[in-house]
């Protein structure tokens, strides 16, 4: 996986929190403009904070780091890697946890390809008059709604067009649809997250108060407009990228409209946000969190047989080689355990490294667990630090019981010891 479970915890915990803010403080304020990008921007802001780095909490990485020279495995002229039965038990819990996600993420795009292909066909076989940046679409439906400036208006609705029109007009001019078509692909990206259903909801009803607001400040009469939104309540069709004009909070819109101009001091809610985003930033930022760092001993090691560092001919391949880790010396089916928070990304049977596995800590390093004698963990597996992930063992190239042990930063090795706690 290249992206790392605590990366997506959390961007969808700060979904949810910042959901839970607006809902709790800004819903009930009239700024509908800020509500509009507010919302828009959770997205963004989600998707951007764990990977902004404050270094409030920056853990030094070892010196060596920087003076390690292109990596090549100490096995170099070696054929490919073979994976044997006893490193292949089967798909891991992260490959049905990535299968049920796409299967979701599939079907969600082939609906909402449905319901644009719906509006495009509804548009061919309905009479389009195109005055200005509008095009107006008379259709044989029930509703009235607007899809970039497109405005499909439902025939026989006398008396109604005028408030109508001025209403889709809104819409379009503040594009509206622009702002559903990136809520679709947020929702499309975090379709397993509830919060993002009711943030695409409040989305829309923001706009529809946008609109009603904006249409009595140009001077409609208020009664008038009230009747029209009535009258409009008994018809159903709403097309999933439209912005209709009848929506499902009817009471909702009724209730800010008649008391649109009784608010005092509408900027006292959003006072709140200068102090909620940098709270964020800061519990969220992508600092290199000493829980995730490979920091502890991977084995009760009895010595070290072989330094980071050293250059000289393989005792197997009598090959010259420069090692790219530690070896420790340690009993045959001692524990080893994880050194850090991660996800096993493979748990194979490799020639020259033996049963190997590889953990993810975070976007940019790795640890590796070599000539191992079984495995306790599969290829997709979450770990903990201090977690048993195999033991001691004497396969692959290899003269005695002992741990192959490397750390990469961003596929480079560097000295492990410089981790150990």
């Amino acid at each position: 996986m290249t992206i790392s479970l605590i990366y997506l915890v959390k961007v969808n915990s700060i979904i949810l929190l910042l959901f839970l803010f607006y809902r709790l403080v800004l819903y009930y304020g009239k700024l509908y403009l800020v509500n509009r990008f507010f919302l828009l921007l959770i997205p963004l802001w989600a998707l951007a904070m764990p990977e902004v780095n404050l270094g409030i909490w920056k853990v030094p990485i070892p010196e060596s780091a920087a003076a390690v020279e292109e990596f090549t495995e100490f096995q170099k002229g070696v054929g490919p890697s073979v994976q044997t039965a006893a490193g292949s038990q089967g798909p891991g819990l992260m490959f049905w946890i990535g299968l049920v996600y796409f299967a979701g993420l599939g079907m969600l795009v082939l609906f909402c390809a449905r319901d644009i292909y719906a509006l495009i066909r509804l548009k061919r076989r309905s009479a389009c008059i195109s005055e200005g940046k509008y095009l107006y679409i008379q259709t044989d439906g029930s509703q009235a709604f607007s899809f970039f400036r497109w405005i499909f208006l439902p025939a026989g609705r006398q008396g109604r067009e005028e408030l109508l029109l001025k209403h889709e007009h809104v819409h379009v001019r503040q594009a509206h649809s622009l702002d559903i078509l990136i809520m679709e692909i947020f929702r499309l990206i975090f379709w397993y997250n509830p919060a993002v259903y009711l943030i695409r909801k409040q989305l829309r009803e923001t706009h529809e108060y946008i609109a009603d607001q904006q249409i009595v400040r140009d001077g409609q009469a208020v009664p008038d407009y009230l009747r029209v939104l009535i009258s409009e309540a008994e018809f159903r069709l709403i097309p999933s990228f439209a912005t209709p004009f009848r929506s499902s909070n009817l009471k909702k819109r009724i209730q800010r409209l008649l008391s649109e101009r009784s608010s005092r001091h509408p900027w006292v809610r959003y006072a709140f946000l200068p102090v909620l985003l940098p709270l964020l930033f800061i519990s969220f930022s992508g600092k290199n969190d000493t829980g995730s760092l490979p920091c502890l001993k991977p084995v009760k090691y009895t010595g070290i047989t072989l330094e980071f560092g050293f250059t000289g001919t393989h005792p197997v391949t009598k090959k010259t080689f420069t090692h790219k880790g530690v070896d420790l010396r340690a009993p045959l089916g001692t524990d080893v355990i994880a050194t850090g928070d991660g996800v096993v990304i493979e748990a194979v049977e490799k020639e020259g490294w033996g049963k190997l596995i590889i953990i993810r800590h975070d976007e940019s390093t790795e640890s590796y667990y070599a000539h191992l004698d079984d495995f306790t963990v599969n290829s997709g597996d979450p770990v903990r630090a201090g977690q048993v992930i195999g033991h001691v063992g004497n396969t692959g190239y290899s003269t005695g019981p002992h741990l192959h042990y490397e750390v990469r930063i961003k596929s480079e090795p560097v000295d492990p010891s410089g981790y150990f706690q």
